[in-house]
């Protein structure tokens, strides 16, 4: 009787011997899967924000490495080869190729850009559709505010336009959802605090330009453009820069750090295959004088290699 408990107690004590090691076999891998899984967490979260710091001071066209994105694209870094502390922003769409190319250089983590007056051109293109959506014509009084909003720059018109036809500053939102402005978002305090990128805005010209979307009628994009083609003369610099064929709308605004945000979009040459619409953003220059002269080198090596 004594051997057999004897030999019980021994058995007993080897299988609870093997899962004690079983148990901390087990736990020694977890442990070692739980610190591996932490290092590659570690590994990624670096590597996702090293791609962010450099993505957000450069940015490059991402259309198709074609001849006319590499000649843009050298002509663009050429220009700004010596041009610090300012940020920018240019999208252009060829017709001929049927695409947009862009270049971004910013100092922040923001990829916009406060619009300052080149919002009147939405304003604008958001009146004329609902005219279209409503099937009326456009008053009187719209029709003279919105002359003097686009031809003078005249900041009460847009005011008015935006609270009176559109509802108020958030006015656009309906167009920007329409035309896949999707980076681009009223200011509920200052119109022209708008926040947009180039590309958003090259999308608002080719609405205007070549009829993308068809959300205006021929007429009304010929109005659109008579009024681009027939801003005063002290506002007619920008993309127009070596071009004597252009539809434009500038807008310049200082911020409480005396920066200038400073933008010129519009259409240069014919409208047709020849042609291309273009966005210049700007923000952080001393002046107005050298915001619009950093926009018109860029438009001239634009008109360059586009012709």
């Amino acid at each position: 009787m004594r051997k057999r408990i004897v030999h019980v107690l021994t058995v007993a004590a080897l299988v609870i011997g093997m899962i004690v090691l079983c148990f901390h076999f087990v736990n020694a891998s977890d442990s070692s899967n739980e610190a591996a899984a932490s290092s590659s967490a570690t590994a990624t979260s670096q590597s996702t924000q090293a791609t962010s710091k450099t993505a957000t001071t450069q940015k490059l066209s991402n259309t198709t490495n074609d001849a006319t994105n590499q000649a843009l694209q050298s002509a663009w870094k050429n220009v700004l080869a010596n041009v610090s502390g300012l940020d920018v922003d240019i999208a252009v769409y060829s017709p001929k190729t049927n695409k947009t190319y862009t270049y971004t250089v910013k100092q922040s983590d923001s990829d916009t850009f406060d619009t300052a007056s080149i919002v009147k051109a939405s304003v604008l293109t958001a009146v004329l559709h609902k005219a279209k959506k409503n099937g009326t014509t456009l008053t009187t009084t719209e029709k003279s505010e919105l002359q003097t909003m686009i031809e003078n720059s005249d900041n009460d018109a847009c005011t008015d336009l935006l609270n009176n036809d559109l509802g108020g500053y958030d006015g656009n939102d309906a167009t920007y959802s329409a035309l896949n402005m999707n980076n681009t978002k009223a200011n509920l305090e200052s119109w022209g605090l708008t926040t947009t990128t180039a590309a958003d805005q090259v999308k608002l010209l080719n609405t205007i330009f070549y009829g993308a979307n068809n959300y205006l009628t021929k007429s009304e994009r010929s109005y659109a453009m008579q009024l681009m083609n027939t801003t005063e003369s002290d506002q007619q610099w920008g993309i127009s820069a070596g071009s004597t064929n252009y539809q434009l709308k500038n807008g310049w605004l200082s911020d409480d750090s005396g920066k200038w945000i400073v933008n010129s979009i519009g259409h240069v040459g014919a409208i047709n295959a020849d042609g291309y619409t273009i966005a210049v953003l700007t923000y952080g220059s001393s002046s107005q004088a050298a915001g619009e002269q950093v926009i018109e080198n860029l438009a001239e090596a634009t008109k360059n290699v586009l012709g």
